[in-house]
């Protein structure tokens, strides 16, 4: 019976020593390994490491909700992506697009943001570009043509009026080289309709020229003014990039392992793939690229405050990020409530108007 109660007792201090030790295991959080990349603004990363912007910030609130802690790795997309497939990490979160590739391969938790890729051209490249691109389609040599041939329809104009009028009209057409000036001067204020009167002719010929030369005017201004603003304006546009429709034309750079790199492939758009959005970027300015496609918040963020870059007002291909697991994560469920938790609340939209503006 001794043996019994001392059996008993040991056996109860096991217990207790288990649940002890399963309440003190409950109450340490646990860490999750998080994986991210730069892109700003919604992984910044300062001198000192320090890490900020949108999905940071709404990671700390997710992890807050769930009693977590976390540990961060940073490193490429594509180093992230594959740290969670292969186990390394629990969590990826760098404004992932959500797609069927990659869904292949990973879980990802509900959307919390809805965007579009856009497109990074040089400025001074870029269609439309204003005064610049004006200046430059009028020292073309589309339009110095047609200047040109303008002037020798009114030299020749002007010579045969002057032809005409040089002895019966001298005082207003005189002889020599004052002459065909003046019939140039008379050529061109007819043409434009600006009638000062200053030279009219007096012969027969000289007004039958002129009458001629009056209606034939109108139809040479017509296709001289076409002809000029086409120099000018297919000058300012060739080879630009207005939008999608126009990459297939044109050299395009995009940071590997993104969703811009399935966009292109799927559209049969030929690319230059590079490490990093900066290395692309650093293409473009020094014209290396034509164009580069990337998350549209992403390129707005980088180049808000470069004047050499810009990216094009219109966005497409839709997209939605959310956060990368492995598949079969048990993580999921509980990171999707404390997303929904978070992405509803007031402070939700503060945090997106904080990086991204109203």
């Amino acid at each position: 019976m001794t043996r019994f109660y001392v059996v008993a007792v040991l056996a109860l201090s096991v217990l207790c020593s288990c649940a002890l030790a399963q309440d003190e295991q409950t109450e340490a959080p646990r860490t999750l390994r998080i994986t991210t990349t730069v892109t700003p603004p919604f992984v910044i990363q300062d001198d000192g490491g320090e890490l900020s912007g949108i999905d940071i910030e709404l990671w700390n609130q997710v992890a807050n909700r769930l009693g977590v802690g976390t540990e961060w790795n940073v490193t490429t997309l594509k180093g992230a992506l594959e740290g969670v497939r292969d186990g390394e990490a629990d969590v990826a979160i760098a404004a992932l697009t959500i797609s069927r590739e990659r869904e292949d391969t990973l879980d990802f938790t509900h959307a919390y943001f809805q965007s579009g890729l856009g497109i990074a051209v040089n400025s001074e490249n870029a269609a439309g570009s204003g005064l610049v691109a004006i200046v430059k389609g009028m020292l073309s040599l589309a339009f110095l043509q047609a200047i040109g041939a303008l002037a020798l329809v009114l030299l020749i104009s002007g010579m045969l009026m002057w032809f005409f009028e040089r002895k019966k009209n001298a005082e207003q057409f005189p002889k020599g080289i004052r002459g065909l000036g003046d019939g140039f001067w008379w050529s061109a204020v007819t043409m434009t309709t600006v009638g000062y009167g200053d030279k009219a002719p007096v012969t027969l010929p000289g007004r039958v020229i002129a009458l001629v030369w009056m209606f034939t005017s109108i139809i040479i201004i017509a296709a001289f003014t076409g002809g000029i603003a086409s120099a000018i304006t297919v000058g300012a546009l060739d080879n630009k990039v207005r939008g999608p429709e126009d990459l297939p034309s044109v050299r395009v750079a995009v940071p590997e392992a993104t969703s811009a790199v399935a966009y292109l492939d799927n559209a049969g758009i030929r690319s230059n793939e590079v490490a990093t959005i900066e290395e692309a970027l650093r293409l473009l300015a020094e014209g290396e690229t034509d164009a580069v496609v990337y998350d549209a918040p992403v390129l707005q963020s980088l180049l808000r405050d470069r004047s050499d870059l810009r990216v094009l007002e219109a966005t497409f291909a839709p997209q939605s990020y959310g956060m990368a697991l492995s598949q079969g994560s048990e993580l999921r469920e509980s990171i999707n409530r404390a997303i929904l938790a978070e992405t509803t609340s007031a402070g939700w939209r503060d945090l997106i108007e904080r990086y991204l503006g109203p």
